[in-house]
């Protein structure tokens, strides 16, 4: 009290508040100490707790059912337990008014059970006079000050850290249902080989028969038959498909029988490779079987192959179908008539079909791929999604003479390596308006006058279907029909004349390369790791994953 009478002022007028106030700046100079903050930081981040109670309005409303059920009441759970979008979901129902949440104020120490102590005990001086135990004191004052204040500006920066945490897991599952849904082949109809080529050959294609309905009797569902190109060739109305053929109702009988034979003179007319239902309800089901006996009875009498029926998810066709892209395409069609076809071409390619909905709208973003996704940032969803088209996209490899004549793919040129949306719809115009098909990838670059770096990083996606050129005056390289890149292609031509053990003589690589992609199994022969060991001794650098 001596020591603090000497600076007594007119804001300090006691020796109290002289003490208080040295109290609060040494606390305030342990606080803004960087070292302490990390320290204190560090362990917070690992041992605090959450608890989290309902209000008089969450007691009401959050049953077994609600998502909030598992995390109604919470009590000193460590928050290192937390999981997945748990936390999310907490703040939302502290939005809501549903649930209030806190974080623990104090923290397990290293050795006992109080981190503060512990931090005391660091500050204390170890001595036992009545003088030393009073500093004592106040270094313990000013540690508890600092501790508070430090504590709930990392209260804070937890908060937000659990909830990018549960935004990151929210937005990982989201990627993970679409890429889930895209990474799928287009769908193999089977084998109809010994079929009249004329009628069931699946070389270029095949044709789809899809179903859309309500689970609603007085609409009526439509039916519609996709050719190999994904246009819609034909399509049928449907107004009793749902009724029972044995109902006790003799003229609904009849009508469902009326529907039976229209779809069974429609397959025998359309000649479809597979048959694809909307999976709208349970009454799917019962369609199933109904046209499986139709096919069944098409073998038996008029010597069909065998058709498969399958029932696919109408979640991207019922977006499409309501969606400003899915009404400039079919502009007169009714909303249940453009599911049916986004279902057929969804068989067709997944991929193609799911790209219809990125455009400058983010029709997207209306498909259902997570509860939470609404609590996201929308441009960050955004992104992320499409980085997984262009991560498909790219394995696959895009054909800009099918985009360009088919307009309904050309949305997967923009996730092109290299393009993005502004150059590849450059790119489409630019074919259109030379009415010219791109026979080679130097093209790129001598006709439609692309730049070096945007070549070299999106050639090796760009394919060229060869097999369709036919005759032509430019030069026609087969090694453009795949994703290797034309940097590699001399690298590919050795190892087709190696694998083949064929010797240098003049033409024989390009025989090697068309056996090679006549039966590619035959690379299973070749050393790559020799052969990568081989490109980096002469200069061409590491090119393991490149060779694979």
């Amino acid at each position: 009290m001596k020591e603090a009478e000497e600076f007594l002022s007119k804001m300090c007028s006691t020796p109290e508040r002289v003490l208080e106030a040295a109290v609060r700046m040494v606390g305030w100079q342990l606080a803004c100490d960087p070292l302490v903050r990390r320290t204190i930081r560090e362990a917070y981040f690992e041992r605090a707790r959450i608890s989290s109670r309902p209000t008089p309005q969450g007691m009401k409303i959050i049953d077994e059912h609600h998502p909030l059920y598992a995390v109604k009441y919470l009590k000193d759970k460590p928050v290192t337990d937390l999981q997945g979008d748990q936390f999310l979901r907490l703040k939302c129902g502290v939005e809501d008014k549903l649930m209030t949440i806190s974080l623990s104020d104090t923290m397990d120490g290293n050795t006992t059970v109080n981190f503060l102590d512990e931090a005391k005990q660091l500050y204390y001086r170890d001595e036992f006079s009545q003088v030393v135990q009073d500093w004592n004191d106040l270094r313990g004052r000013a540690v508890t000050f600092a501790y508070k204040r430090v504590i709930e500006d990392l209260k804070r920066e937890l908060t937000q850290r659990l909830l990018q945490e549960a935004r990151d897991h929210v937005t990982e599952q989201c990627c993970s249902k679409l890429y889930n849904w895209i990474k799928i082949a287009p769908y193999d109809p089977g084998d109809f080989t010994d079929e009249d080529a004329d009628d069931w050959d699946t070389s270029k294609g095949f044709r789809v028969f899809s179903i859309a309905f309500v689970p609603d009797l007085s609409q009526a569902a439509f039916g519609c038959c996709i050719d190999i190109d994904g246009d819609c060739c034909e399509y049928i109305r449907l107004a009793h498909l749902l009724k029972r053929r044995n109902a006790y109702n003799e003229r609904d009988a009849m009508a469902k029988d009326s529907d039976i034979r229209r779809m069974q003179d429609f397959i025998l007319r359309r000649k479809p490779h597979v048959i694809a239902i909307s999976g709208e309800s349970r009454d799917a089901l019962m369609v199933k079987e109904d046209l499986i006996q139709i096919v069944k009875d098409l073998e038996e009498q008029e010597q069909f192959p065998k058709i498969n029926v399958e029932i696919i998810e109408n979640n991207l066709a019922d977006v499409y179908s309501m969606s400003k892209k899915g009404e400039a395409d079919f502009l007169d069609y009714p909303p249940l008539l453009r599911q049916a076809i986004s279902i057929g071409r969804r068989v067709q390619d997944p991929l193609i079909e799911f790209s219809q909905l990125c455009n400058p709208d983010e029709e997207l973003l209306n498909i259902k791929f997570h509860p939470l996704q609404d609590q996201l940032n929308t441009a960050e969803l955004l992104n992320a999604l499409y980085t997984e088209f262009v991560n498909r996209t790219n394995e696959v490899g895009v054909d800009l003479n099918r985009a360009v004549a088919y307009p309904y793919t050309q949305n997967l040129v923009q996730f092109v390596c290299g393009l993005g949306p502004r150059k590849a719809n450059l790119l489409i115009k630019n074919m259109k308006q030379n009415n010219q098909r791109l026979e080679n990838r130097n093209q790129l670059v001598v006709s439609f006058h692309m730049g070096p770096k945007v070549f070299i990083n999106c050639a090796g996606f760009i394919k060229i279907d060869t097999n369709a050129l036919g005759d032509s005056d430019n030069y026609i390289e087969v090694l453009d029909s795949t994703r290797i890149h034309p940097e590699a292609y001399d690298w590919a031509r050795k190892m087709a004349v190696d694998a083949l053990e064929y010797e240098e003589e003049e033409g024989k690589p390009a025989e090697a390369l068309e056996e090679i992609l006549e039966t590619p199994e035959r690379l299973s022969e070749l050393d790559l790791e020799a052969f990568a060991t081989e490109l980096q001794n002469q200069g061409f650098g590491k090119k393991n994953t490149t060779l694979v």
